[in-house]
């Protein structure tokens, strides 16, 4: 039999319990904060991609493809020409319907 002092309830990290925070956010509906919890989480922790990919996916579900490609030349600026990056910049063009772009990007990104 197993107790509750067994399994890992709460995130320990500070950027576990952050991220836990805006994921909670964005669940419940709030998508303002939820934003605001993952900037200010970016700008605490600008390693972690997991932040990044959920915030631009928070800024793409809500049809501000403006502000995820925004997004994704910040993630740029922080990994450099990766496959993560090129990979958000190119979906970021293909909601903007920049196809011919995109699509280089992403060939970029191979």
């Amino acid at each position: 039999m197993r107790t509750t002092a067994s399994y890992e309830l709460f995130p320990d990290a500070p950027s576990e319990r952050a991220m836990a925070r805006a994921r909670y956010l964005a669940r419940e509906g709030r998508v303002a904060d939820a934003e605001k919890a993952y900037r200010e989480l970016l700008a605490e922790h600008p390693d972690l991609k997991a932040g990044w990919a959920e915030c631009f996916e928070l800024l793409r579900g809500q049809g501000r493809s403006e502000d995820a490609l925004r997004l994704a030349e910040g993630a740029r600026a922080q990994f450099g020409d990766s496959a993560f990056s090129l990979a958000l910049k190119g979906a970021a063009l293909i909601e903007l319907t920049r196809y011919r772009e995109a699509l280089a990007t992403l060939e970029r990104a191979l």
